[in-house]
């Protein structure tokens, strides 16, 4: 399978999870806020999801025996469109705590951002001049 692009159709699964069996799309719901989200863990014993979703360890891909899955985060929007994807290796672990640094998505307002981030959030001026770029790094107030 051709790897995931920024603006692809998520697929709908069906998976065990720490929250328990969910159908992604309905899992999902509707909203295109971020702020507090579930984090389930997506049980994957067949690999068959990971590979769906282009999550296998690229130096090992070949090696059934050898070939892991990386840790994935995924923004999807209310469309099953994919709006932003990191992948970090299976040695850091499953905690959001270590992946946490936020890119607020840019179709929310900077007004909407500080509701959401009440701490504050950081504009990032880019070369073009346009600063459509925020982050954060405190989540609570």
């Amino acid at each position: 399978m051709p790897p995931l692009r920024l603006g692809d159709t998520i697929p709908n699964f069906k998976a065990n999870t720490t929250e328990g069996p969910i159908e992604f799309y309905n899992y999902q719901g509707k909203s295109d806020i971020p702020g507090d989200f579930p984090y389930p863990i997506v049980a994957d014993e067949t690999r068959e999801l990971a590979v769906k979703l282009d999550m296998i360890d690229q130096n090992n891909k070949d090696d059934e025996d050898r070939a892991l899955t990386v840790r994935a985060l995924y923004i999807i929007d209310p469309a099953h469109k994919l709006r932003l994807s990191m992948q970090y290796p299976a040695s850091t672990g499953r905690s959001v705590d270590l992946v946490k640094k936020v890119m607020i998505v840019p179709t929310v307002s900077d007004a909407e951002a500080e509701k959401l981030f009440p701490g504050g959030i950081d504009r990032v001026s880019m070369p073009s001049g346009l600063t459509y770029v925020r982050t954060t790094t405190k989540y609570r107030s």
